[in-house]
Formats: structure tokens, sequence, C-alpha cells
């Protein structure tokens, strides 16, 4: 019985080492995010669930009788084997993508896995039962553990990598880049930047989403001498992370999106915070004649900067969606999924911009992109034209309609404040029925709470439902919503797919809309997206 044990078993553990792979690749093998997830609801339920209890239970049964527990075992591993393969056949089950690291962390994790097998199997029948469970209930730290006992090998990797970037931006001596950071709002202004200066310039960009020191390296190194401008997300979550990449990077041009209390947890205080995703480390390292260009509608970022940009000798340019400043519009005009103002210089300049992106956040992020491509040299009216062929792609939301009726918006790449803030206010376009699927926002330290009540208020002023997908501040999001007047049973925990889906019934109105919220490592919100496409 115990090669049957030992086969259920293996089947297991590689689905427990697929797994723990994705979410340190997720977290991008930091260890304070990796810490936050474990702090969440959903991070509790890897220890906190009946199937680890009982594991527990059987490690201590199996000295007292081990027989009965050998079958129990039996069964229970046996289950776990056919999950494991259900899942795999039906496409959910949690792997990582697979890189040079993956692969070396999976090929490691596999043959210490076969030598636990081989060891197991020579064992008298007893004791293979006891080291098996309790190789299972250490397994999440056995696996973390192989994470980081290669991560030296990974760091002389990665620093090999930035070497060679760093001497491949000093040949580029005519290259131009611009550098952009903040909390918010990096990729969509990416995105814009790149699409509006490919109407004149050779144009490279870092990757979807590869905002870290190694995205960015990774991008340098495929630049050739023809390019003439390179945008570059950057993204950190420790002090002098953006530093860091900016000495590799080498910028002409910093563009600062935005700063709210996302990865504070990260980050452990908001000044550490603010000198990186507020830009002080990308400003630090720019040529004195360098422009910074920031979004004046940021508060925290306005508070940050707007002393500091009277008094430093260089070009600091404020953008504004909300009121006057270098560049700015004074009223956006939204549909569905249009965005239209006419935007103003202080150097008289004016153009009517149109973008088929929804959403009047991204006025914003817009504004961002047309001041770097004015540094660069283009007019007012040639960034108009070019925003016009902007693609929807390139915004944060994409709209869909929904199976069995109405639509539904996927705003899933992230979760931040300000982006679910944005998503809220973009319900109201609608005249339907609004309803909302979120997991709670995590990574936010100290600031959570707070962040999580003015929230719900901010739900309960939109929203007819909200669903929040796991418990973590269900209790201050409820409290924010009540004070705006949502009713209780109005805003809910919901886990499974199939009674979110129920939920979601009623909603099937040609103006109704349900926004999906949510950071990517959220599985619901994956499966959720599956279920509700009509195409």
């Amino acid at each position: 019985m115990i090669p049957f044990l030992a086969i259920f078993w293996l089947v297991r553990a590689v689905r427990a080492l697929l797994f723990w792979i994705f979410l340190w690749q997720l977290k991008e093998y930091h260890i304070g995010r990796v810490r936050a997830h474990l702090d969440t609801w959903q991070g509790r339920r890897i220890f906190w669930n009946p199937l680890y209890g009982g594991k527990l239970a059987l490690f201590f049964l199996a000295f007292f009788l081990p027989t009965f527990t050998l079958f129990l075992a039996l069964f229970l591993y046996g289950a776990e084997a056919v999950g494991a393969a259900a899942a795999w056949a039906r496409r959910r089950l949690l792997k990582p993508a697979f890189t040079a690291k993956t692969v070396l962390l999976l090929s490691a994790g596999l043959i210490a896995l076969l030598a636990f097998l081989g060891f197991v199997l020579a064992l008298q029948r007893d004791f293979a039962l006891k080291a098996i469970l309790l190789f299972d209930l250490l397994a999440p730290f056995l696996f973390s553990g192989l994470v980081l006992l290669l991560q030296p090998l990974a760091a002389w990797g990665r620093a090999r990598i930035l070497a060679r970037a760093r001497e491949k931006r000093m040949t580029l001596k005519n290259l131009k880049v611009v550098g952009i950071t903040g909390s918010y709002g990096k990729t969509t202004t990416k995105e814009f930047l790149a699409a509006i200066l490919s109407s004149k310039f050779r144009v490279a960009k870092t990757a979807e989403h590869q905002n870290s020191e190694i995205g960015i390296a990774n991008a340098i190194l495929e630049l050739s001498p023809e390019h003439e401008v390179f945008v570059a997300e950057m993204g950190a979550y420790n002090k002098m992370g953006i530093a860091l990449v900016c000495r590799m990077a080498l910028p002409h041009i910093a563009i600062l999106t935005g700063a709210n209390e996302q990865h504070l947890a990260t980050f452990g205080s908001q000044e550490n915070l603010m000198a990186a995703e507020g830009g002080e480390e990308l400003v630090a390292v720019l040529p004195q004649a360098a422009p910074v260009i920031l979004n004046k509608d940021s508060r925290q970022l306005r508070e940050a900067w707007e002393e500091r940009a009277k008094n430093y000798d260089r070009k600091y340019v404020w953008c504004s969606a909300a009121g006057e400043a270098a560049l700015w519009t004074d009223s956006v005009e939204t549909t569905k999924d249009h965005i239209f103002f006419r935007a103003h210089s202080r150097t008289g300049e004016t153009a009517e911009f149109s973008l088929s992106i929804p959403g009047a956040s991204n006025a914003e992020n817009l504004l961002l992109a047309v001041a770097a491509a004015r540094e660069l040299g283009m007019s007012l009216e040639e960034i108009a034209n070019a925003a016009r062929e902007i693609p929807p792609e390139a915004g944060p939301m994409r709209i869909h309609k929904k199976r069995g009726g109405g639509y539904f918006a996927d705003a899933t790449y992230s979760a931040n404040p300000d982006g679910v803030r944005a998503g809220l206010a973009y319900l109201k376009v609608w005249r339907g029925k609004k309803a909302l699927v979120l997991p709670s926002l995590i990574e936010l330290g100290s600031a959570s709470s707070r962040i999580h009540k003015e929230l719900g208020r901010a739900i309960g002023e939109v929203c007819d439902l909200a669903i929040l997908t796991t418990r973590d501040k269900l209790t201050e999001l409820s409290e924010g919503a009540n004070e705006a007047g949502m009713e209780e049973d109005c805003l809910v925990f919901l886990n499974e797919t199939e009674a979110i889906l129920e939920k979601l019934q009623f909603f099937t109105e040609p103006e109704d809309i349900v926004l999906l919220e949510g950071g990517k490592d959220s599985g619901v919100q994956r499966r959720l997206l599956g279920a509700l496409r009509s195409d």
C-alpha cells in the first residue's frame, strides 16, 4: 500500500511545488510581498484549512493506529491526486510562467521529490507513512526554502544581466529615455506615450507589466542603435529600487504618475514609499536640464513636490485633468467607450483629444504622455492626431458583453485604491444596475483599514451589489458602504465562482454593468472572466 500512497503523494507534491513557485514568481521573489500575502485571509487558508488540519491529526494518529491511519491517508492522497489531475485537465492548475529561473527551481524541486520518494520506499511501512505526512505538513516551508536557497545563484545571474544592460545602455549615445514611476497608472501612461511617439520616432518600451530591474534590463538588451526613444516603466518594492534601475537606464525625462499607499507594507514607511514611487529617486539621477512631469491631481504627489518645485533649478511640468496647470483640461466628457477633452498649455497651444478607451481617469495618464511627447519635440496638434490611433487595448479596462445579457468591465490587471475609485467613477456612465466584484486590497500596511472604509463609502454611493472575494477588511468595507446608505445584504463575501455567478444573474439588462477588480493573483477573478464572457 505504501507504493500507491507514495505515487498519490508525489502527484499532490508536484502540484504544491508548482503553486509555491508560482506564488514566489508572482510576488517577484520578494519576501515582504509573500509575507503580506500570507497575512491575508487567502494566505492564511494555506495553513488554516480542514485538509491541513486533517493531515496534522493523521500524523499524530499514525503513532497509535498506523494501519487505520494508512487507509485514511491512502484515501485522502488518492482524492488529492484526482483533484490535481482534474485541475490540470481543466487548466485551473496554478503554475509559474516558464523562465530560466522557474525551470531551475522546478528541476531542483522535482529532483528533491524523487529523492525523497526513493527514501520513503526504502523505509519500513510505519516510518514511511509518518515521513510522507511530515513532509506534506512542512511542504510550504520546504518549497519556500528551496526558492531562498537558490536566491544567491539567481542574484549572481541577475547581477550579470544588469551589468550587460548597463554596458549596452552606455553604447546608445543618442537614445532618449523616458522613465515612468508611481503607485498607479504607470503601464497605461507608458502605453499611451509609446503609441503617440511611434507616429514620429523609432520607439521601444518595456514589456507588458515588466517594470522590475530585470524586466528593464532585458528590454535594454533588446534595443538597437536605430531606436530613438525608450519608454521605461519603473517599479520597485524597496527603497533605492528605483535608483538602481535609473542608474542603468539613464533617463532624460521623468514622469511621476501619482502616489498612494499601495505597497506601503513592503516599503515599511511612507517616507520610503515616496522616495521610490513618489519619484525622489528617479529625479535624483536626472541631468539638471531634464524635465520632470507630474500629475497634479495626485494629492500625495502634489503635497510632496509643490514646494520643492518652486525652489529647485529644474523644469517641472504639472499636468491636471481637474484644473489649470502647465498642461491641463477643464472638462472631460465620457461615454461608455470614449473620453473627450480639450487640452491647454501655458504656451497658448490647444487641441481636441478623443480617445477610444473607457474611463475618465485615463485623461490624467494621457496628459502626462502628452507632456512628455511635447518635451521630445511634438506639437500639441501632432500629439492629438496620434492619440486618436491609440488602441483600446492600451487602456487598463476592457468592456465585454456578458453571457446572458448586460456587460462586464475587466479591470483585473492590478488592484490599488485609485484604480478601484476610477472603476467606480466609470460605472456612473451606465444607467442600469451596477455590481462590483473585488478582493480586498493588500500591501497597504497601516493605512489598510482607513482606505477600505473609504472605498466602502464609494461603493455604497455607486453600486447596487458588491461582492468581496476575500474576507479581509469585510468589516471596514461594510461600515463604509452602510454609511453611504447601502443595505447590509448588498455587500457580501463569496469565494465560489458558481455562487458569485448566481448573484450576478440579475444583471442582464442592456444598461447593466459588472465591474471586476482585482490583482493578477486572484483565481476567483480569473475564473469569472471565462464564465462571464459571451463570446
